[in-house]
């Protein structure tokens, strides 16, 4: 009996001093984790730090081109103006459309359309590298949907390259997109909140009539039990 005890004694000794270490490593664990978590997740939104060369260049670009540009939009040789726009951010895939607007001082069937963004935060479902037609005074208006991958902020440069002949007429513009945490543009439009609204509600009403629908079938189902169960 005695051996029994101090086995016992011992066992429960080893287990002490195995949870006590257990315990000590879990402690350490959450420490680490609560000081990594406080020192990058502040609920602040940051811009990403992209080191792409290409979007240094578009940069550059931009200020080359942006101090040769007047106050009516155009560029000194009045041959192109673009704008951009945010549009309703969809709901399901969060898929954030950018309008761009081109203006043409010249006819040309050689308009050439390039975008610079961080891939690894966004998306660019167009991807096509095709020239496309514009008429002089005619504004070109086409979409392009952005995907966000990430929260951050996000800057997107386009540049837009009219050829006329030998000449190459260049413009460059540039938006920022940002994201929270659920891939929400920041801030939100009060179009996107209706139609998250609406979408939330139809779902409710959804599981609700599938709910309903349930507790019917089951009640029906009980109610030929007891019947069948008194017959017998």
């Amino acid at each position: 009996m005695q051996k029994i005890s101090a086995k016992l004694g011992l066992a429960m000794l080893i287990l002490s001093v195995s949870f006590f270490a257990l315990q000590t490593n879990v402690l350490a664990v959450v420490s680490s984790t609560s000081s990594a978590s406080s020192s990058s997740s502040d609920g602040l939104i940051r811009p990403q730090v992209v080191s792409d060369s290409s979007i240094s260049a578009f940069t550059d670009t931009n200020s080359a081109i942006s101090s040769s540009t007047s106050s009516s939009g155009y560029s000194a040789n009045q041959t192109i103006k673009l704008t951009l726009e945010k549009q309703i951010q969809s709901i399901f895939d969060k898929t954030e459309p950018v309008k761009l607007t081109i203006e043409s001082g010249i006819d040309t069937d050689r308009l050439e359309i390039s975008w610079t963004y961080d891939d690894k935060s966004l998306s660019l479902a167009e991807k096509s590298t095709e020239f496309k037609t514009i008429k002089k005074d005619t504004p070109l208006v086409l979409t392009y949907n952005f995907t966000p991958l990430k929260e951050g902020v996000n800057k997107v440069y386009v540049r837009v390259q009219a050829w006329q002949n030998e000449a190459n007429y260049p413009e460059v513009s540039s938006i920022e997109l940002t994201f929270n945490k659920d891939l929400e543009i920041v801030p939100q439009t009060s179009e996107y909140q209706n139609n998250l609204f609406i979408f939330n509600t139809f779902k409710t009403v959804i599981l609700i009539v599938i709910a309903g629908g349930i507790l019917g079938v089951a009640f029906l189902l009980l109610k030929r039990f007891f019947r069948w169960f008194e017959k017998d």
